[in-house]
């Protein structure tokens, strides 16, 4: 049976629509359009639905940079509470200004923090609690009120962590401070509203909390960098690579199902994929040259579009180990292409995705593994950069 589909036009010219569904049994919907690099002129709209999308109000005006201007907010993104999914809050970071709501986006109550509000992360158990983070002063701030007042928790802050129930306590952080010349930094282990905090691990290049892992880097004499490991908070220890070549990048693309993949980039133009025992310590060899971008390419194009990291990774969700991954084939930097490989038993075997045998108009596609023919799917790297080249130039006829 074919899903019931309604067709709004919201007559929108912005490039970019970040859509929310309330979920629980709720109808509203929440999109946010903008353009993907606003400029001096740009401007944003937000839509809100009360029937599950079959219909969308405009509610742009509701965003005011002050109050009877006729200014509107240029809103960058918003964020839904994951605990009460009648709370919002709405960022402009240009203008410095936090939207909340507390009543599913009826009203609106506006705030100026003393800070660019350029990410905001929510409390696991406590929905009135927000951390706000300040990427260019490089500091965190905590609000226990949903973002009316906010308190300054720490400085030269690189990166943070909520704790991971319940290996840790709900209000737990972990913070990474700058804190040395030449970038290295120390991370601490804090409450959210305390004064007090206790050392985890000092003198590392970047650090990372995923679930039950810890993970930190620093640089080693002669082999670059160096990946520790901490597991369900024990003692960090190195991880054991399998590999005789340098170690210029570490990249965690996943760590569930109590296993790693781990992306190192070796030198410009290779990153191999790596699959962890249970404890994140010992790896091997998954895949050959796995897709892996970086934010710190040398590309100036990409970095204006791209500004994270990112391995073009896919998790099936439902099916416990099946991975869907982007491979590059061998040759020079700027003329190779993109195949796609799947793995149902994560990342021991490898193997093209086989082509259905009819295309959605019933016609033959003639394209099987046997004849070297596979499916190519654009993932998270073509979203960003479109024109990228797959392994096939034809079409089959």
């Amino acid at each position: 049976m074919k899903p019931d589909a309604t067709v709004f036009q919201l007559n929108d010219s912005h490039y970019m629509a970040y859509v929310h569904w309330a979920g629980d049994h709720r109808d509203t919907i929440v999109v946010l359009t903008r353009d993907r690099n606003p400029g001096s002129n740009s401007n944003s709209h937000v839509w809100i639905s009360r029937d599950y999308g079959h219909s969308f109000e405009n509610r742009t005006s509701s965003f005011m940079r002050t109050s009877g201007s006729g200014h509107n907010a240029l809103i960058d993104m918003f964020y839904p509470s994951p605990i009460d999914n009648t709370k919002y809050l709405f960022v402009d970071v240009r203008n410095r200004l936090i939207f909340s709501t507390i009543d599913d986006c009826s009203t609106f109550v506006k705030s100026s923090p003393p800070f660019k509000p350029d990410e905001l992360s929510f409390h696991s158990t406590s929905s009135d609690v927000v951390l706000a983070y300040d990427e260019s002063a490089s500091k965190l701030y905590y609000s226990s009120d949903f973002g009316y007042l906010w308190n300054l928790k720490d400085e030269n802050v690189r990166s943070y962590y909520w704790g991971t129930p319940p290996l840790d306590n709900a209000n737990t952080l972990y913070i990474e401070r700058e804190e040395y010349d030449g970038g290295q930094s120390n991370v601490v282990k804090t409450e959210y509203f305390s004064n007090f905090a206790s050392k985890v691990i000092s003198n590392v290049n970047d650090f990372e909390v995923f679930d039950n892992y810890m993970f930190a880097t620093n640089h080693s004499s002669g082999s670059g960098l160096t990946l520790w490991v901490s597991l369900n908070r024990g003692k960090f220890q190195q991880a054991q690579i399998p590999t005789v070549l340098a170690t210029q990048d570490f990249y965690v693309a996943d760590a569930s199902e109590d296993q790693v993949f781990l992306a190192v980039t070796h030198n410009r133009r290779t990153t191999h994929l790596y699959i962890s025992d249970t404890s994140g310590i010992k790896y091997s060899l998954s895949m050959e040259r796995v897709l892996y971008f970086s934010q710190n390419t040398t590309s100036a194009w990409l970095r204006r579009y791209i500004d994270f990291s990112f391995v073009d990774l896919h998790k099936v969700m439902g099916l416990r180990g099946v991975y869907i991954a982007s491979q590059l084939t061998q040759g020079r930097v700027g003329h190779r292409h993109i195949t796609t490989q799947i793995t149902f038993d994560k990342g021991g075997l490898w193997q093209p995705v086989a082509a259905p045998e009819l295309d959605n108009n019933g016609k033959a596609l003639n394209c099987s593994l046997a004849n070297n023919c596979s499916l190519h799917l654009s993932q998270k790297f073509g979203q960003y950069y479109p024109r990228t080249p797959l392994l096939s130039y034809e079409v089959m006829e």
